[in-house]
């Protein structure tokens, strides 16, 4: 899983800015594949889960897939439980919320802010987004008292298998020199 959770994040960071607008899709489902797959080897796989929420969050509204992002997200926090370990934990509260809040579910973007403020006291972008969304910057540690929702993981639908990974290494060379390249606004 992790090779795949690295070749996907090497498509979206290297691959995808230079795709152009009629290969951005064909990155982003190898991308995808590649995330899903390693999901199907470990469903757990934190990484992996976090990415693949990332890439669907960060699609283009008008592809639908806010939804999925949300789904993956809940399911990154079931897989995390009450874990606190680093900051990168609280990175999921505040994509989740994000995504409530794009979808115009304000209050469950709340709730999920103070979940995670819970965990993450001292975390200034959590402040931040309650004091945006106008409330109060206090924490819910009620759902701290629940049964851990790990056991719900394991009830998650299997995800789609793909076939393994074969990667060769080659050596490649530029052929041809290319000057500084200046991106326009239909680009972006």
């Amino acid at each position: 899983p992790d090779v795949r959770v690295g070749l996907a994040q090497v498509l979206i960071r290297c691959q995808l800015p230079l795709a152009g607008v009629t290969g951005i899709m064909a990155v982003i489902g190898e991308a995808e594949s590649e995330l899903r797959a390693a999901l199907a080897a470990e469903a757990g796989h934190w990484n992996a889960r976090f990415t693949l929420a990332v890439l669907l969050r960060n699609m283009p509204a008008m592809l639908g897939r806010g939804e999925d992002a949300v789904r993956e997200f809940e399911r990154l926090l079931a897989v995390q439980g009450r874990r606190a370990e680093g900051p990168h934990h609280a990175l999921p509260y505040i994509h989740l919320g994000d995504a409530h809040e794009a979808a115009g579910r304000r209050s469950s973007a709340v709730a999920v802010w103070r979940r995670g403020l819970a965990l993450f006291p001292a975390y200034p972008e959590l402040v931040r987004r309650l004091e945006a969304a106008g409330v109060e910057a206090v924490a819910d540690s009620s759902w701290l008292t629940q049964p851990d929702t790990a056991a719900a993981v394991r009830e998650l639908p299997p995800v789609i298998a793909f076939a393994p990974l074969r990667a060769e290494a080659a050596n490649h060379q530029l052929q041809e020199t290319r000057p500084g390249t200046t991106l326009r606004r239909l680009d972006v």
